[in-house]
């Protein structure tokens, strides 16, 4: 009787893990590689254990090993970003106002502002524009900017006319013109006033936002 051992019978089907050359959000591109747990061939992929995600997605590597078996590893990437992030400003008011105004932006996604003392908001004391900027986590740079063009500190002012300014017996009527649209707080809303007598009289107004003013 003769016994014989059989040691080259390989029936079992390769396999390969997968790393990447990084898993943290990046704007960069991605190289997934395999490691084989035998000796193999891959047959796709020009032969090649690398390969590289210009963009998230996945890809399949196949492999046959010494003796004929296959298998194959897929790769998935999902941590590249490559679109910059963007951002809406909304405003404290919109309308005039002769106070501050507040601008607050909200970004796309989760961001650090790189200026603004890395603020999402900002307060205009005057009329003007302000440029946020930011980045995301994958390094994609952002801006947006904020104008504000409703602030009105000015105070009104006005000139005034008389019916006549020669020697009179009779009454003077003096009227006054505004810089802009204003609402006359004394003398009954009027904006004129007739003197019967020599002497003064001081006009006081108020604008649309609540700047005051006075002429005599």
């Amino acid at each position: 009787e003769v016994n014989y051992s059989i040691t080259n019978i390989d029936k079992v089907a390769p396999t390969a893990t997968v790393s990447y050359s990084t898993t943290a959000p990046t704007n960069g591109n991605v190289t997934a590689t395999i490691t084989p747990s035998e000796t193999v061939t891959i047959t796709n992929n020009s032969g090649l254990t690398t390969y590289t995600f210009t963009a998230n997605g996945s890809f399949t590597f196949n492999f046959t090993d010494t003796t004929g078996n296959t298998g194959s590893a897929t790769a998935i990437v999902n941590n590249i970003d490559k679109t910059a992030p963007t951002a809406t400003v909304a405003y404290s008011t919109t309308a005039l106002t002769n106070g501050d105004v507040k601008a607050t932006i909200t970004p796309s996604e989760s961001v650090t502002i790189t200026n603004n003392e890395g603020l999402t908001t900002r307060i205009f004391t005057a009329n003007g524009s302000f440029t946020f900027e930011f980045i995301d986590s994958a390094g994609n740079t952002g801006s947006v900017t904020a104008t504000v063009s409703n602030i009105d500190k000015t105070s009104p002012t006005a000139t005034v006319a008389y019916s006549t300014t020669a020697s009179t017996n009779g009454s003077v009527t003096a009227t006054i013109t505004s810089s802009e649209s204003v609402t006359i707080t004394n003398n009954s809303g009027l904006t004129t006033y007739t003197f019967t007598a020599n002497g003064s009289f001081t006009f006081n107004f108020t604008d649309a936002v609540g700047n005051t003013g006075s002429i005599i």
